[in-house]
């Protein structure tokens, strides 16, 4: 699902980041936003909004400014686990649903055909619509979220710097490249639309950026099949939890959504949800890191063969080039990560008889206990690699099975980012 941007986190004061996770992954959460005298009387709107659409008989939770987090989710009563606490009408939610019934929605309903609009481009481009009209219904909602964020998006190139080997300059160097093509786009069709006019007396880089980023970050899905903003639910902020992830649901008949509370809350605490999303996702759409997350994961690849016949046989196979390392990994290495490993530690022959097709095996089981330690060294080497040319230490070992030579690997990065502002 897309989860939502609370502009928060475990703890948002300002530090360095110490170390990165699996390969890509930051533990210390933190945001630049802290709660002041504007988010309170923001809050006060917002939360009075809230009240005055029925709040106080389907949400058992209100927004309150929250030292270290900006803005969070507080019970208002006791909660139990597996309670349903929020309800909200789906009237208030934004949707294609509420798009399409609002005063624009047949303009809209042409923008979607002239420029072949999907439900992510209506969304954002209604949030716009919303933000710049006078008298939005949604207005309480629009002018609680965040006006900067600081993600690693709008970071400096030296910033990103300090991540090189984790995979985090590239995908923001992608994910910009492909917003580049897409602010052209939409500021075709915003400079063109009437009903846009106000959007575009203001429209610019940061403004589609910004609206990019409340899109990314807090639009879910429900049922599968309506992405939408659910004002209330996305003020709720992350908190790992080992087996449940946060739902919520669509009652068709009475047109509310439902989110059932995975914990138990007492009245006047802050009610978390599990986003179930990995570090990567948290820190480039959300701007924080959980410490523990049991749904983090990170790509680990052995690297193109050196020997020919080896590539060959691999490719021949359609062994994949990255594999997917689990938090919650119980039983050694991935399986295809395994059996890349034992077909590079197969004997020249034995690659030669698997080329011709003459046998074959099942390379994600143990094959002889010779071949076995030989793949062990190679996934060994693979560590060292990482650890001397990306700047990684190994950190922990896991022994999950008797055999003292399966063993996998969690990293960290040793590098210090010296600040974030």
């Amino acid at each position: 699902m897309c989860i939502r941007d609370r502009s928060t986190g475990a703890d948002h004061t300002v530090m360095p980041m110490r170390r990165v996770l699996l390969l890509l992954l930051l533990p210390l959460a933190w945001c630049n936003f802290v709660g002041d005298a504007a988010d309170q009387e923001l809050v006060e709107r917002f939360n009075s909004w809230i009240d005055s659409n029925g709040g106080d008989f389907w949400s058992k939770i209100r927004v309150g400014v929250i030292p270290g987090f900006r803005l969070g989710a507080v019970a208002k009563t006791t909660i139990q686990e597996d309670d349903v606490y929020l309800e909200v009408p789906w009237r208030m939610v934004i949707s294609e649903d509420s798009i399409r019934q609002s005063e624009v929605g047949d303009a809209f309903l042409g923008m979607r055909s002239r420029h072949g609009l999907d439900v992510g481009d209506s969304l954002l481009l209604y949030l716009l619509h919303e933000r710049f009209s006078s008298g939005s219904f949604w207005g309480p909602y629009i002018d609680i979220l965040p006006r900067a964020y600081e993600i690693p998006f709008y970071w400096t190139q030296g910033d990103l710097e300090e991540l090189e080997g984790t995979g985090m300059p590239e995908a923001v160097s992608i994910y910009l490249e492909t917003h580049r093509h897409s602010f052209e786009r939409f500021s075709r069709i915003v400079t063109s639309e009437p009903t846009l006019e106000r959007v575009a007396q203001v429209w610019d880089w940061d403004l589609f950026m910004w609206a990019s980023s409340v899109l990314d970050s807090r639009t879910i899905w429900i049922n599968g099949r309506k992405r939408c903003f659910l004002p209330m639910l996305d003020m709720v902020n992350n908190q790992n939890h080992i087996s449940r992830v946060h739902h919520t649901s669509l009652d068709e008949a009475d047109q509310v959504t439902q989110t059932k509370a995975i914990w138990k809350f007492e009245a006047g605490e802050q009610l978390f949800e599990n986003y179930g999303s990995e570090n990567s996702h948290n820190l480039l759409y959300h701007g924080f890191v959980l410490e523990q997350n049991s749904y983090d994961s990170a790509k680990f690849g052995l690297g193109a063969s050196s020997d020919e016949p080896t590539q060959a046989l691999l490719n021949a196979l359609g062994v994949p080039k990255e594999h997917t390392i689990r938090a919650q990994q119980k039983f050694g290495p991935p399986v295809s990560l395994m059996a890349d490993a034992r077909i590079r530690a197969l004997e020249p022959d034995q690659i030669q008889s698997g080329l011709r097709g003459e046998l074959r095996r099942n390379y994600g089981a143990k094959i002889s206990g010779p071949n076995e330690q030989r793949a062990v060294q190679i996934l060994s080497e693979r560590c060292e690699h990482y650890r001397t040319k990306q700047y990684l230490s190994l950190i922990h070992i896991s022994e999950p099975t008797r055999l003292l030579s399966i063993s996998y690997a969690v990293f960290c990065l040793k590098k210090k980012k010296k600040n974030i502002r």
